[in-house]
């Protein structure tokens, strides 16, 4: 009885789990950046397929493309595609020569008011890299969220799903 009781449990919650996950689009970021901070941020926003028809009932994925790539801040560099298992992929890449290039790039994306901190350290007790920063890629492609909302791609109910899982 135990172990069918347990059994179940675990069912439900893995029905629970893909119900869950099964919906809304995926931010994934990128930051490659060198010692003296030049590198390139990639944001990847990714939605299956079955959920692009789901909550962009009022446009094509070639449409959005065109018209995203049209309104893509100059910094940013914007491409597109569709993956073999059907996930459409909106691809927004922000280079930099520098720590001041970078920032104002994310001043003219963001605004004023915003901080970076980068330091790489090689000491034996403190290798690797440590990046602190007051703003998120979210913050970054907010104007493509408010894009795909005021042209009523996504329905303004619907919104908290365009970024709603992030992978950083």
């Amino acid at each position: 009885m135990k172990k069918t009781l347990k059994h179940l449990l675990l069912g439900a919650i893995l029905v629970l789990m893909f119900g869950l996950f099964g919906c809304g689009t995926t931010l994934t970021t990128n930051l490659d950046m060198s010692e003296n901070y030049a590198g390139t941020r990639t944001m990847d926003v990714s939605i299956s397929e079955s959920d692009f028809i789901e909550y962009v009932p009022n446009g094509d994925f070639q449409t959005i493309a065109t018209e995203t790539q049209a309104i893509t801040p100059e910094c940013l560099t914007f491409t597109y595609d569709q993956s073999e298992d059907g996930t459409y992929n909106f691809h927004f890449v922000l280079a930099f020569t520098s720590k001041d290039d970078y920032m104002a790039k994310v001043t003219s994306l963001i605004g004023e008011g915003y901080s970076s901190e980068y330091s790489y350290s090689t000491a034996p007790f403190s290798e690797g890299v440590m990046l602190d920063e007051d703003f998120t890629s979210e913050d970054l492609l907010e104007w493509f969220k408010d894009f795909l909302v005021e042209k009523e791609y996504v329905a303004s109910e619907d919104e908290s799903y365009i970024f709603e899982y992030t992978d950083n």
